[in-house]
């Protein structure tokens, strides 16, 4: 039987020749060794990272996995992590632990070092809270109420002045006795101080915090390649 002719080819990451089969050129293949093979494919961690980030406005936008909320995720040895923490280590070096990377753009794709600083979770609940990127629900921000602002001060100051009863207020505006209850005695329908709103904010966004750190944990495996012909 006569011997299939071999090419000589040479490794695109040793520069080594090798002799090969022309059929597995035709296949791609470019590398004398799955070690060469695997050696080309580990690219440094900020290569991988910055490709795929968009440099050509004022942020700096992750284009890759989104994450929660559009903050970005990225995989850094076997597991994923955000993506603006990276960002700001691959500019300013380990993150303190404690620490958390805030945007001074309100941007959470936003992977420009210069508009990313560190706070602490108290910090950064706040600064969301103070700038309004945390949505309310509650009164007429929430898309089951059935009232307004000016209806409810209406029901509080004829309950208050008028001969009228929580049942009547009840039928006329077309709710629950409890409910017309719970407004003419403020326990619902509650203008808070900004302070008190801000700690309310803060305790709501922990509860979503402690309820994202109960996931279950996303790992990603290495794939190694060696069932699979180079």
């Amino acid at each position: 039987m006569r011997r299939k002719s071999l090419v000589e080819h040479v490794c695109e990451y040793c520069d080594k020749a090798f002799l090969v089969k022309p059929c597995r050129l035709k296949n791609g293949r470019k590398y004398c060794s799955i070690a060469c093979r695997h050696a080309a494919q580990i690219r440094p961690m900020d290569v991988r990272f910055w490709e795929k980030v968009d440099k050509s406005g004022e942020c700096w936008l992750w284009t890759a996995n989104p994450g929660p909320r559009g903050y970005g995720l990225f995989s850094r040895d076997g597991e994923m992590v955000i993506a603006s923490r990276v960002a700001y280590e691959l500019a300013n070096g380990p993150i303190p632990e404690g620490m958390e990377v805030c945007h001074h753009c309100d941007n959470p794709s936003c992977m420009r070092p210069d508009h990313l600083f560190l706070g602490t979770h108290s910090d950064n609940m706040q600064d969301m809270v103070r700038k309004g990127r945390k949505a309310r629900n509650d009164g007429e921000n929430n898309n089951n109420a059935r009232l307004t602002w000016a209806q409810v001060q209406n029901i509080r100051e004829r309950y208050a002045c008028d001969d009228v009863t929580r049942a009547d207020l009840a039928r006329e505006y077309g709710v629950s006795w409890p409910t017309i209850n719970a407004i003419v005695k403020h326990k619902k329908w509650v203008e808070p101080t900004p302070e008190a709103l801000i700690h309310m904010e803060i305790d709501a966004l922990r509860a979503i915090e402690e309820w994202e750190q109960s996931l279950p944990e996303v790992r990603v495996v290495a794939w190694s390649g060696d069932d699979v012909p180079f």
